[in-house]
């Protein structure tokens, strides 16, 4: 998961344009679906018992992120938001519940990236969405297990300016970059006593402050998806590999295997550098909040 969302984007126009706002989602008839507590999510285990992604099955096992059904009896589909992504799982509704869906993504998309899975969900938000939205790529990539040269990793440690420090994410640290939005998605997926149970990661300081680091996005199964971050004006040098290398030693050791997804070229090349080979592209969502799409 990387902050930096910019290549490969199609625009879609609807001629009845929408910019978000509450009095909108308000007058779209309200939101009926029912949004489950961590101790109901074994009502998704049908819904979702089949899907290999990472932070779905963080959300089912570890109880992260939100959910939300249309009923509690035998839902036909569901709603998981964990970070920035939502994801669409079961069969695409219709009716009364297809208006609910939608009041739940014009509510809580800000700008996430809206997933479906399959080609159906993908029909759906075309024909459902009625706003402004745009299609973006977003990429895959994978480490063959054992296949870690630590030598290399120690290198882009090695290599930061003396002027900065590399430090293990610790319960300072966490406050800071929970009040950065640059570093947001670090702790946006748990609070501190989940993460630290959980999650790890390591922080770049200049003097006091923390300008880069890389961290835990989700978990599940020995899985740990791994996003990473640079404060402008401090990127392109290095910081954020030293520190995404740096955490990659602590995958070897404690036998985690490490994922990334991204949506930059560039940050495909900055993970190939650690070890990841490109593993697939997919589209995703976005719906338009402001003017900047």
């Amino acid at each position: 998961i990387v902050s930096i969302v910019n290549m490969h984007k199609s625009f879609t126009k609807n001629p009845n344009r929408c910019i978000l706002n509450l009095r909108q989602i308000e007058g779209d008839g309200g939101n009926r679906m029912i949004e489950l507590g961590y101790t109901k999510r074994n009502l998704l285990t049908s819904l979702c018992e089949g899907s290999d992604e990472p932070l779905i099955k963080a959300a089912m096992e570890d109880a992260v992120g939100r959910a939300w059904v249309a009923e509690m009896d035998e839902p036909k589909f569901c709603v998981i938001k964990v970070g920035n992504f939502i994801y669409l799982i079961g069969l695409p509704p219709k009716g009364r519940k297809a208006l609910d869906l939608r009041s739940i993504l014009l509510r809580e998309c800000n700008n996430a990236y809206i997933v479906p899975e399959n080609d159906h969900w993908k029909h759906w938000l075309e024909d459902n969405l009625n706003c402004n939205y745009r299609m973006v790529s977003r990429y895959t990539v994978k480490r063959e297990k054992n296949s870690c040269d630590q030598s290399a990793l120690k290198e882009w440690i090695e290599a930061i300016g003396a002027e900065y420090k590399l430090r293990k994410l610790d319960r300072t640290a966490f406050k800071k970059i929970a009040a950065n939005e640059w570093s947001s998605d670090f702790t946006c997926n748990c609070d501190e006593e989940e993460f630290f149970l959980n999650g790890t990661g390591y922080v770049v300081y200049l003097d006091k402050e923390i300008v880069s680091g890389c961290s835990v996005y989700g978990f599940s199964e020995g899985k740990v998806e791994v996003t990473i971050a640079t404060k402008l004006g401090h990127k392109r040098k290095g910081l954020a590999i030293a520190a995404a290398a740096r955490y990659m030693l602590d995958c070897a050791r404690e036998d985690r295997y490490p994922l990334w997804d991204t949506g930059s070229v560039h940050s495909i090349e900055l993970a190939e550098k650690l070890g990841f080979v490109a593993d697939g592209e997919y589209q995703v969502f976005q719906i338009a909040v402001d003017d900047d799409f």
